[in-house]
């Protein structure tokens, strides 16, 4: 910057500092794109494990359920047997998996 005038220096100053700013400007916003990229990554992944474990506790609640009906099935009550028929029924109509395998006990209750 030598051999400019005091004008020409201080506007070539402005234009460094302009510059500066807009790779400052530009470096914060990369790094905020970083960050919230990771963020979503981390919700993501979060809901998975989420969604996991509403799944293994609603097949907990299933198998409770199964065993709580079978146990109904072997009462000598007739109400009581009853109930466990229907709370098998339920349990083929909300669970597709445990279908076939309610079909099976019914069918085997009435042999």
């Amino acid at each position: 910057m030598t051999g400019l005038s005091g004008k020409e220096r201080a506007e070539a100053l402005d234009a460094i500092r302009g510059r500066g700013l807009a790779v400052s400007t530009g470096v914060v916003a990369l790094v905020a794109v970083f960050y919230a990229a990771r963020n979503a990554d981390t919700a993501r992944r979060t809901h998975e494990v989420g969604q996991r474990t509403l799944a293994l506790s609603e097949q907990g609640l299933v198998t409770d359920r199964y065993t709580k009906a079978i146990k109904q099935l072997g009462s000598t009550e007739l109400a009581v047997r009853l109930g466990g028929i229907y709370a098998l029924e339920r349990i083929a109509r909300d669970s597709a998996r445990d279908h076939p395998t309610v079909i099976e006990v019914l069918t085997a209750f009435v042999r």
